[in-house]
């Protein structure tokens, strides 16, 4: 009796309860929970892969096996993000995305809550992580190869004062007090377009290594952003990706580029022939530390930037404007055998100034105008040095006429130019072969260019740089050098 009251009791609950819930919207009762939208989490996960992508690339050609740890802990953290994304939407990528006949996923259809074409992003953002995952013992073996390039700098440089570690548990036996004296070491072959002496005697800096980019990470990374590329062309239209442009991925942007607020008020004056616009660096910018290790391989920041051009490539030279910053001041740069003279007008406009400039004093004006480079090496080093140094000029004039001047905005300044482009045999120091020997002239042909130019700085970065208005006024003849076989080195 007392259990069928208490069955009773309980469909009456039931009953009430039934009632209740279908006054209710039926909508709203066993509606099972939606993930969030599909797009905005796909977008942010692919475009951090674009930019992995790019940050292994720069590894790979790095020296620095801090850089391979940084990407190798980035990999890591992106596919564990990728991962959680895919099984919110659908729990096994790899039976979803699965190798099709196509490779483009084309015949996916509609699965859950995702539409046909965020199935192919799914399944194009699953395969392109998976090919970025399998760089892993890539990365490691480089990373183990990279440490072992490290301790051999060490090993053969003191970590702290960064020379070379001299061992003090030799002995040396002593010197006889009658010894005869040592016959001196021949002289060295002159240097020609290159460093002579270093700051710390016998000093040698470390030799940088040459790192090839690995075929397997190639061709894993050429996969990714294949794939990475056509899930882009399946998102919403006016989805938006930022790509690195691939020569920045050893190079940083351009640091010639120039606003077009720098540009648009002097359309009239580039109008002119010979004139131009361009950036003056500073210094710092083209320097290379030669005590930080290098992929040799790659082109350091000089040769990547190349000092704004002032006419077309002739003969495969290429005329520049070769002024940098230093110290505040515009500074012509000695680079090889090139050379040069400057001097500030003042206040003009580079409009008013011709091949008949007056605006300096007669002796300074006849010597820009005048000045005959030497066609000797010895002589025309010793001119460079003069000019350098602004000692042992003898050039008739009561001040010494200087590679630099201070910087001054609206200033117009003069400029001598003296550039050569010295013979690749030269510069490296290679040996002539007795069948070399009937090419020498074509071998030693040495390109030149002699002139006289004005620029007038009319802005200035906040870093220092300068933006500046430049006019060739005059070409002398080119310049020759001669007698430079005596300086090459035959077998």
């Amino acid at each position: 009796m007392r259990y069928y009251f208490s069955l009773l009791l309980m469909l009456g609950l039931l009953s009430q309860t039934l009632k209740v819930l279908a006054v209710q919207d039926p909508s709203t009762i066993f509606q099972p929970s939606e993930p969030p939208d599909f797009w905005p989490p796909a977008q942010e996960l692919v475009q951090k892969q674009i930019y992995l992508i790019a940050e292994i690339e720069r590894a790979m050609l790095s020296p620095d096996p801090n850089q391979v740890r940084s990407v190798r802990g980035q990999l890591f953290l992106h596919t564990s993000s990728v991962d959680r994304l895919l099984k919110d939407y659908y729990q096994f990528p790899n039976v979803l995305c699965a190798p099709t006949a196509t490779a483009t996923f084309d015949d996916l259809p509609a699965v859950g809550s995702l539409s046909a074409e965020q199935v192919r992003v799914y399944c194009f953002l699953y395969t392109s992580t998976q090919k970025l995952d399998s760089l892993r013992p890539v990365l490691d073996h480089r990373l183990v190869m990279l440490d072992e390039v490290g301790e051999f700098v060490d090993r053969r440089r003191d970590p702290i004062l960064g020379i070379p570690i001299v061992r003090s548990d030799i002995s040396v036996p002593p010197t006889p007090r009658l010894s005869p004296l040592p016959d001196l070491p021949p002289a060295e072959p002159t240097l020609i377009g290159r460093t002579g002496k270093n700051a710390i005697a016998d000093y040698v800096p470390p030799f940088p290594p040459a790192l090839a980019f690995p075929v397997q990470a190639n061709t894993s990374l050429l996969a990714a952003k294949t794939l990475l590329a056509q899930a882009q062309r399946n998102f919403p239209r006016g989805t938006e990706f930022i790509v690195p442009d691939e020569v920045s991925l050893s190079d940083p942007n351009n640091p010639y580029a120039l606003y077009r607020a720098e540009v648009e008020p002097y359309n009239q004056f580039l109008s002119i022939p010979n004139t131009g616009i361009a950036r003056i660096l500073n210094a710092e910018f083209y320097r290379q530390d030669r005590d930080k290790l290098r992929n040799r391989l790659l082109p350091t920041t000089a040769e990547r930037f190349s000092f704004p051009p002032l006419f077309k490539p002739f003969d495969g030279f290429t005329p520049r404007l070769e002024i940098q910053i230093a110290d505040n001041n515009f500074q012509i740069v000695q680079r090889e055998l090139n050379y040069g003279f400057m001097v500030d007008l003042g206040d003009i406009p580079l409009e008013n100034i011709d091949s008949s400039f007056t605006d300096v004093s007669v002796f300074t004006q006849e010597f820009f105008l005048t000045y005959q480079p030497p066609n000797q090496l010895d002589p025309l080093q010793a001119d460079r040095r003069r000019f350098i140094t602004g000692k042992q000029q003898n050039f008739g004039l009561s001040e010494p006429i200087l590679t630099e001047a201070p910087a001054v905005l609206n200033h117009t300044y003069l400029v001598r130019t003296i550039q050569f482009q010295l013979p690749e045999i030269l510069l490296n120091g290679d040996r002539i072969s007795l069948s070399q020997r009937r090419n020498l002239n074509a071998l030693l042909e040495t390109p030149s260019i002699d002139l006289l130019i004005a620029f007038r700085p009319v802005y200035r970065r906040q870093d220092g740089s300068y933006t500046v208005l430049w006019r060739v006024i005059k070409q002398f003849p080119d310049p020759q050098i001669q007698g430079l076989e005596k300086y090459v080195d035959f077998e």
